[in-house]
């Protein structure tokens, strides 16, 4: 009985194993183009990037993201430990991007793979199971060549596909954007010119070459001795001329709204009315003109409330 569930558990054993490594081996598997850029997000990072092709006449049923995978190896072959699970069969594309602290030497020959997952794959055979591309000085590439990169890695894919996945003035559209972004997280804020949609902000001509012409002839109308008037209450009260000048044109617009009130029984009259005041005030050097159109907002809102509830009751 003993050796019946012994040769029984080897059976099951070797059954699962079976079953874990029964994907068969791709018809091609090829690295097209592969490429480093650094300083991409911030100064000193790295984002290395590859162009694949897994090829399978038949896809296997296995996620492709538990089948194969691009890895990063030091240029002995010893694995640094930077991998990332691919996101298709087929011809795609697929990065890495390491930090600032993860950064590798730049320049270095170190290997580039797209290969099975060991687990599922044994043994590991390059040009098979296993591409590997070692990179040379050329690999290298500085940021700003990175959008004319990707739109001649999007030419090569879109011929292959025969999908359109740029627009004609060669810009990603949405197709294109949707793979490039998988491929590449975050790739709309770092290029973002070489989408078809982005976003801008419109430049505003600022005019400076503004006087205070107008608002200088209205304080004219001041007069010496007003003005002299409002310096010293401001000085006895700690307060500024303005301040005193305000306050006048309140107790002024309260009197005229007040009467108006009394006469017309009506709230929005009686705001309407007193606003007169102001350009009164102005006129008569009690307010700066500035301070009278920030007034006049306030009022003319105050107004279209009081208005807008008169029509809801």
């Amino acid at each position: 009985m003993g050796k019946r569930v012994l040769v029984l558990g080897l059976v099951l054993f070797l059954a699962f194993c079976g079953i874990a490594l029964a994907i068969s081996n791709p018809d091609a598997i090829s690295i097209g183009s592969v490429a480093v850029f650094e300083d991409v997000v911030e100064p000193g990072d790295q984002l290395f990037f590859v162009r694949y092709d897994v090829s399978y006449s038949s896809e296997p049923s296995e996620d492709v993201e538990d089948a194969f995978l691009m890895a990063i190896y030091n240029p002995d072959g010893t694995t640094t430990g930077y991998t990332r699970p691919l996101n298709y069969y087929q011809h795609n594309i697929i990065s890495i991007y390491l930090t600032p602290s993860q950064a590798l030497t730049w320049g270095s020959a170190y290997r580039v793979r797209v290969m099975g997952n060991p687990g599922l794959f044994s043994p590991l055979t390059e040009g098979t199971n296993m591409f590997t591309k070692i990179l040379g000085v050329d690999d290298y590439k500085g940021i700003e060549l990175l959008g004319g990169y990707l739109i001649e890695q999007a030419k090569d894919l879109q011929t292959d596909w025969g999908i359109t996945l740029l627009t004609s003035g060669d810009l990603l559209n949405t197709t294109g954007a949707m793979y490039f972004n998988k491929a590449i997280p975050g790739i709309y804020n770092i290029v973002p010119d070489i989408f078809q949609v982005s976003s801008s902000f419109p430049s505003i001509n600022v005019t400076t070459n503004w006087t205070t012409e107008g608002e200088d002839l209205w304080l004219e109308h001041k007069g010496p001795a007003l003005n002299a008037a409002m310096v010293d209450i401001a000085d006895w009260l700690g307060t500024s001329p303005n301040w005193i000048g305000i306050g006048i044109t309140s107790m002024l617009a309260m009197i005229f709204g007040s009467t108006v009130y009394a006469i017309t029984k009506n709230p929005g009259y009686s705001l309407v009315f007193s606003t007169l005041t102001l350009p009164l005030a102005a006129w008569g050097g009690l307010l700066e003109m500035t301070i009278w159109i920030v007034v006049f907002m306030v009022v003319a809102v105050i107004f279209g409330i009081i208005f807008i509830q008169g029509r809801f009751t």
